[in-house]
Formats: C-alpha cells, structure tokens, sequence
C-alpha cells in the first residue's frame, strides 16, 4: 500500500512537472500603455508540437473559476468589454513552409513554382488568433468560440501571390505582423447567440500593408446573460444577391478527413472538431468539420487549377472572370466569407461562382454541402 502511494506521488509529480514545462513555453504577456502584449519569441507559424500541446493545456486551464477575465457588461449598451491585447513581430516565411500549404491545397505541380494561392498569408498567421483566444487576459473562452465570418483585404496582390518575394522578404528581416483584439474601439458586441468579437491581422513588407484580416467569432451565451440581447440594435450584415444577369461556373470539391490534416499542418489549427471524428461528435457534431478558411482557399485554388473546358459559355466566363480578380489583378481586392453552417467530413461539396455579365469586377461564392449552404461571400476588386 505504501509503494503505491510513493509510485502515485511520483506520478503526481512528473505530472506537474510536465504541465509546469509545456506552461513555459507559452510567451510572455506585458502590460504597456492601454494594452496588454504577447511577446513572442518565435515566428507564429514556426510553433511546433510542444508549443501546440501547451497552448491546448491552456485553453482548457481558462475553464478554470478565477484562473481567466470574465466577460463583463459595458454599461447599458449592447457591448461588453474585451481588454486590448497586441502582438507584433518577424514573419519568418520557408521554403518548407509553401510546400506544406500548397499540399494542403493539392497545388503541388500546379502553375510556376512562386506562384501561391492568395490564402497563403492567411494560413500562417491562423497561431496568432489561437495565441489571443488561450491568454489569461482575454475573457473569451476557446472552445465556445466559433468563426463566423472573415473579411480579408488584399492590398498587394502580387506580393502576395509570390512565394519568392515573400521569402526574401522574410529572410531579410522585413515581413512583420501587427495583430490585436479588443480595447475601445473593438468590444465584444451582443448578439442573439452570445457574444461577437473581431481579431484584426496586419501583415506588412517594410513599412508597406500587403494584407489586412478581420476575423469575426461568436462566442455561445445563455440568453440570461447581461447585457440582454435587443433585437433592435442589431445591424443584419445582407449577403450580395446573386445578380440577375449572372454567370455560373460550378465544380465539385470532395474533401476528406486527410485533407482537414493537411490545413492543420500548414495552419496549425488542430482543434479536435477539425482533425478527430471522436472529439467532433463529443462536441455535438456527426464527424469531424472541414476548415472554413480551407475550403474557401481550396475553392480558389480551383480557379487556377481546373481548366476552363466547359459546354457553356457562361461556365468558362464565369470562371474567367472570377479567376482574373483572385489570380491576376495587381490590384487592391477583397475577400469576404461568412461561415454559414458546418461542412462534415467526409464529403462532396458543390462550389459556385457567379459573376455578372456586365460588371466583371466582382464575383459571388456558395459552398454547399447536399443542396445547403456551408459558405457564402464575395470577392470584388476594390475602387
């Protein structure tokens, strides 16, 4: 009896140790004027196993009574409090690093070799978001927290197609991110579900913004909780309808759990929902989710790799229009994608593109998943 309590103190211990020496890893977090900082040592998208076993620990130590902020309400307004916390630093860009995310993206022979898929950037910036949401001055608590919709600003497009030019870019010291969340000017806003918030990432060249992220969460709240919801404060965001006049070029995407493992390797994201069928289903789910920003990108990437072969006209202008905007412009565009509902794995996703016949400057995307939509949004060059 005594040997098994001396064994179960020694496990004890070599448990605490072992929480004690993954808790390290995770960075320092500063105070400075108005906003708390995350320090990283590391470049986001260089995080590695132990640094992802950590950052997992600690989105479920913020479960926690007392260990994390709480959510608070923001006066009588439809708001409540988020505290601003920052994160700026060296994006370090390989050449491991592309070949991974074009795997992901089944790219691997397509077009030259520089040339990526403008969701690149995107990808190796997702840690940053999971470094927010896991820090103890952030009330936000992980698993509650679901993407619902990104707004993603291509400001130099060329920059940021070139796989090359990012890095030497990135070699020489220049590519750099300045990301946040919270403080004044962004709060948590009060919807009818729970609570939404924004996270805001900035990837620069030197001193130029190549491309600005607005990724928007919602985090689940019981109806009860303060401040109350009011239907009438609540501006409804209006999906672009599909122009009378439009164009349709449709492809099949079918994706399998071994894709979901290839986004988490180049994105980092292996939240159990997305990479394990047995976590999906204890959360309420029938099986593992595809990645929203994946199959938006594999949807892109579609653009560039199926050719335009088709029996209609209308199919192969479609595809010509909406392939000019992500894959040729030189100039500013933007990306906006709403996550609608959950695509499970395995499956066979229908993707469309419509565009107008008279005006080819933007483009509409569905994704659905047998006969519902998964994903809606637009792509359209900016003016």
């Amino acid at each position: 009896m005594l040997g098994l309590i001396r064994q179960s103190f020694r496990w004890a211990v070599s448990l605490v140790g072992a929480l004690s020496l993954l808790l390290t890893r995770y960075p320092e977090t500063s105070r400075g004027s108005g906003a708390a900082y995350i320090n990283l040592t590391k470049s986001p998208n260089q995080i590695g196993a132990a640094d992802i076993i950590s950052l997992i620990v600690l989105a479920f130590l913020k479960y926690i009574p007392g260990y994390a902020s709480r959510l608070r309400a923001n006066g009588s307004s439809q708001t409540l409090v988020l505290p601003q916390i920052r994160a700026e630093g060296i994006l370090r860009i390989d050449q491991q690093a592309v070949e991974t995310f074009k795997k992901s993206l089944r790219a691997d022979g397509d077009s030259e070799e520089s040339e990526v898929n403008p969701f690149f950037l995107v990808a190796q910036s997702v840690p940053l978001i999971i470094y927010f949401l896991v820090n103890r001055a952030c009330p936000i608590k992980p698993f509650g927290a679901v993407n619902t919709r990104n707004i993603i600003h291509v400001l130099q497009p060329a920059s940021c197609r070139d796989a090359a030019r990012l890095q030497q870019v990135s070699e020489e010291g220049r590519l750099t991110y300045i990301s946040s969340i919270g403080g004044e000017g962004s709060p948590g806003r009060r919807r009818k579900r729970g609570v939404e918030f924004c996270i805001t990432i900035e990837i620069y060249a030197e001193n130029e913004l190549l491309m600005q992220q607005q990724c928007w969460f919602l985090q689940f709240l019981p109806a009860s909780s303060e401040p109350r919801y009011r239907p009438e404060d609540e501006l409804v965001k209006k999906i672009a309808a599909v122009p009378e006049d439009s164009l349709k070029a449709e492809f099949s995407l079918p994706m399998t759990l071994q894709d979901a493992l290839r986004w988490a390797a180049t994105s980092k994201d292996y939240d159990g929902i997305h990479v394990s069928p047995l976590v999906a289903k204890l959360f309420g789910f029938q099986g593992a989710l595809a990645h929203g920003n994946h199959v938006a990108a594999l949807a892109v990437q579609q653009l560039q790799s199926t050719t335009t072969a088709s029996d209609t006209n209308a199919h192969e202008a479609a595809h010509n229009a909406s392939q000019k905007i992500l894959w040729q412009s030189d100039g500013p565009f933007t990306i906006d994608i709403s996550f609608v509902r959950p695509a499970m794995l395995p499956a066979i996703l229908a993707v469309q593109w419509h565009c107008s016949k008279s005006d080819a400057s933007k483009a509409k995307l569905t994704v659905l998943r047998h006969g519902k939509v998964c994903i809606e949004g637009s792509c359209f060059i900016n003016t």
